[in-house]
C-alpha cells in the first residue's frame, strides 16, 4: 500500500537545508521538532513521531537527515490508510523505499530521465544485484568497509557504486593511501546482503546459505522453509549480533508486501510469481522461537513479525 514512493524534486532543497542546519548532529528533540513542523496537520505529525520511535533501529536512523526525511515521506503516505499504525513499523519495507528512491534519483540526476521515464533496465538490476553480492561478502567476512579492487572484481564502476547509486560513501581509510568505502549505514549493508540471498532464491532457485551440512529433510530443498531454516541455523551458530538483522531482513523480504508489492516491476517483472510454502517457513521460525536461548528470542520474534505482519 505504500509502494508509491518515487523521487520527489523537493528532496534536494530539503536535504541541503538539513545538512546545513544543526539538525545533522542535534538531539532527538530537534529531530522531532523538524518532523512536527513539516506537517500542518499536528495529529499526523504526532502520529509519525510516535510511530517511528516504536522501532529502535528507526530511532537510530532518524539521526541522519536523509533517513529523517524518508521517515516523514513514507509515514505521511501510510497514515492516509485507515487503521495504519496499529503495529510497529517494519524495517524491511523502509529500507526498500530507500533503495528505490536513490536508484530513481540516480536515473533522474545522472542520466537525465524524466519522472515518467524512471523504468529500471537490466543496468539498474545488475548494479543493485552486484552491490547486494558485495554486501553479502562483507557480511560473511564480518566487515563494514570495502575497497576499490572489490568493486572492480564485480565488474562495476567505482563512480557508479560510490557516487551515482547514493547507497555508498567514502570513509577515512585506516591505511593511508588506500581508499575505503562503506554503505550509507551498516544496517543498510545487512539489508543488501539479505536482498542478494533473496534474489538468488527467488530468481535463480538457489539457496546460497545451504552449505550441505544440514540433513536434506531439514533444508527442504530450494524452498522458502529451507532458506529460512539455513538462515536461522547460521544466525544461531554465530555470536549474537553477527547475522541477527540479516535474518530479520531476509524474513521481511519473504513478505508479499515486500517482494510482491514493493519490488515487483523494479528488480523483476510484474508477472513474477508469488513465493510458495511460506506457512512452513513461518512454522520454522515459530519452532526456533520456542527452542532458542533467551538472548535470541526477541530478534526471532521480530523476524516473524517482519514476515507475517499485514497492516502496512
Amino acid at each position: 500500500r505504500c509502494a508509491w514512493i518515487m523521487f520527489l524534486p523537493v528532496f534536494h532543497a530539503l536535504l541541503l537545508y538539513l545538512l546545513s542546519s544543526s539538525l545533522f548532529s542535534s538531539s532527538d528533540e530537534m529531530k522531532d521538532e523538524y518532523l512536527t513542523k513539516r506537517f500542518s496537520n499536528k495529529q499526523l505529525a504526532e502520529n509519525i513521531v510516535h510511530h517511528y520511535k516504536r522501532t529502535p533501529t528507526l530511532r537510530i536512523l532518524a539521526r541522519h537527515p536523509f533517513f529523517c526525511w524518508i521517515l516523514a515521506t513514507v509515514f505521511d503516505r501510510c497514515f492516509q490508510y485507515q487503521g495504519y499504525g496499529t503495529n510497529p513499523p517494519r524495517l524491511t519495507q523502509f529500507l526498500i523505499h530507500i533503495m528505490i528512491i536513490q536508484t530513481n534519483r540516480r536515473l533522474r540526476f545522472y542520466y537525465g530521465k524524466a519522472e515518467n521515464e524512471l523504468k529500471w533496465t537490466d543496468t539498474e538490476k545488475k548494479l543493485l544485484t552486484k552491490m547486494a553480492k558485495l554486501a553479502f561478502k562483507m557480511l560473511e567476512r564480518n566487515t563494514n568497509v570495502f575497497y576499490e579492487e572489490e568493486v572492480k572484481e564485480l565488474g562495476l564502476s567505482l563512480t557508479e557504486v560510490v557516487v551515482f547509486s547514493g547507497l555508498c560513501t567514502e570513509v577515512c581509510p585506516p591505511v593511508p593511501g588506500r581508499r575505503t568505502f562503506c554503505f550509507i549505514h551498516y544496517t543498510f549493508q545487512e539489508f543488501m546482503a539479505s536482498l542478494y540471498v533473496f534474489l538468488m532464491f527467488y530468481l535463480e532457485s538457489k539457496n546460497i546459505l545451504d552449505s550441505g551440512s544440514l540433513p536434506k529433510h531439514l533444508t527442504l530443498g530450494k524452498s522458502a522453509a529451507g532458506l529460512v531454516k539455513c538462515a536461522v541455523v547460521k544466525t544461531l551458530s554465530l555470536p549474537l549480533g553477527r547475522y541477527e538483522m540479516f535474518l530479520r531482513y531476509l524474513c521481511g523480504l519473504l513478505s508479499s508486501a515486500c517482494y510482491f508489492t514493493l519490488l515487483r516491476g523494479f528488480l523483476y517483472p510484474h508477472n513474477s510469481p508469488k513465493v510458495t510454502g511460506l506457512d512452513v517457513a513461518q512454522q520454522q521460525l515459530e519452532q526456533a522461537i520456542h527452542t532458542a536461548t533467551a538472548d535470541r528470542v526477541d530478534n526471532l520474534k521480530e523476524c516473524l513479525r517482519e514476515m507475517i505482519q499485514d497492516d502496512d
